[in-house]
C-alpha cells in the first residue's frame, strides 16, 4: 500500500509558520522526538502523537532559533521513527523505518514549501540528528531531481549525523563546505570527548567528513575555547535557554570524522546516557548548543554572500 504523507496545506501540520521579514529562509527538521512507551508501541509515530510535538518545539526552540536572526524559520511536523529500534537494523528494517512515512513527510512538506512558500528566496536547510538523516535524504532525493531549486540553497546544516565520502560519491551534486563563508556546501560535524574515539557511534558512519565549527577549517589544526564566542545554557525543562561563556574548545579528528571537544570532561551532566549507542563521552544532543553564538555568525556570513 502506498504511503500517504502528510497534508502540508492544513497550518496545523507546522510547528513554525512564519509570516515573511527577512529575505533568506530555513527548513529545519528536528531530531528524534518520538519515545515509544512500550513493546507494543508502532515504530512509527502519528503526525498528532502530541508527546512527539512537544518535544520537537523544545528542540526547535533550541536548535532552529540560531538561525532567527538571519531567517524566517519553517519547521514541519514530520512522522518519525523510533530510532534507538534500528541501532544495528538490517538495510531492509532501516527502509521500513526511516524511508517510509518519515521520508513522505519530509518530501512533502519540502515540496510544499518550494511550491506554495519560498517565492525564489534563498534558502537554508538544516537538521539534527534524526532530522538531519531526513535531510541527506532530501539532499539526494529532492534536490537531485530539483537542481534550478538546489542553486538557490546558501548551505545545509546536517549536523548530528555523519556525511560520509560514500554519500558524496553517489550525490557529485553535493559538496562539504571548505571554509567560512561558502555557499551550497554541506555544514556537518558530531562532538565527542577523547574517550569515545575508542568507541562506537551511531551517528558518526565510517568515512564521515566534519567542519570545525570554531575555525572553520576541514584539517586537524586545533581550535582554543578562547575562539568560542557563547554557548547555549537551557534554564529549565521546557526549553528556555540563555547565552552565557563558552562551553566548549574544538579539533577535527580526520580518521574518526568528528570534532574532539576537550573542555566538559569534568562535567558529568554531559557525559552520554546512551553509552552503547553513542559511546561514553558523546556530546550529541550539544552539537549545536556548545557553538551556538559561532554557528549564529557563521550562518549570517554565508547568507551575506547571496544578499
Amino acid at each position: 500500500m502506498a504511503i500517504v504523507p502528510t497534508d502540508y496545506s492544513d497550518n496545523s501540520n507546522w510547528l513554525s509558520l512564519p509570516d515573511v521579514k527577512l529575505p533568506v529562509d530555513v527548513l529545519y527538521f528536528y531530531p528524534t522526538c518520538y519515545a515509544p512507551e512500550g513493546k507494543d508501541s508502532p515504530l512509527i509515530c502519528d503526525i498528532k502523537d502530541e508527546k512527539m510535538r512537544a518535544k520537537a518545539r523544545r528542540y526547535a526552540n533550541i536548535q532552529s532559533s540560531v538561525f532567527a536572526k538571519t531567517a524566517n524559520v519553517f519547521v514541519p511536523y514530520y512522522r518519525q521513527c523510533d530510532a534507538f529500534a534500528l541501532v544495528g537494523a538490517t538495510a531492509e528494517e532501516i527502509a521500513k523505518g526511516y524511508e517510509a512515512e518519515p521520508l513522505a513527510d519530509v518530501l512533502a512538506s519540502i515540496d510544499y514549501y518550494f511550491k506554495n512558500i519560498n517565492n525564489g528566496r534563498p534558502f537554508f536547510i538544516a537538521g539534527h540528528s534524526q532530522g538531519s538523516v531526513m535531510v541527506l535524504y532530501a539532499l539526494s532525493l529532492y534536490f537531485g531531481r530539483h537542481l534550478d531549486l538546489y542553486k538557490r540553497m546558501i548551505a545545509a546544516y546536517v549536523i548530528g549525523f555523519g556525511v560520509t565520502e560514500k554519500v558524496l560519491r553517489e550525490n557529485p551534486h553535493l559538496k562539504m563546505a571548505q571554509g567560512e563563508d561558502d555557499i551550497g556546501v554541506i555544514v556537518s560535524y558530531n562532538t565527542e570527548g577523547p574517550e569515545n574515539l575508542s568507541h562506537k557511534n551511531v551517528v558518526v558512519p565510517e568515512g564521515s567528513i566534519a567542519i570545525n565549527p570554531l575555525n572553520w577549517r576541514t584539517d586537524e589544526v586545533y581550535a582554543s575555547i578562547e575562539l568560542n564566542k557563547g554557548s547555549l545554557y537551557l534554564s529549565n525543562s521546557s526549553g528556555e535557554f540563555t547565552i552565557g561563556k563558552p562551553l566548549a574548545d574544538a579539533q577535527i579528528n580526520l580518521q574518526r570524522g568528528s570534532v574532539v571537544c576537550t573542555t566538559l570532561k569534568d562535567l558529568p551532566q554531559c557525559r552520554s546516557r546512551y553509552v552503547s549507542t553513542f559511546g561514553p563521552e558523546s556530546f550529541h544532543s550539544m552539537d549545536y548548543s556548545l557553538y551556538y553564538m559561532n554557528l549564529q555568525e557563521n550562518i549570517a556570513k554565508r547568507a551575506a554572500k547571496v544578499l
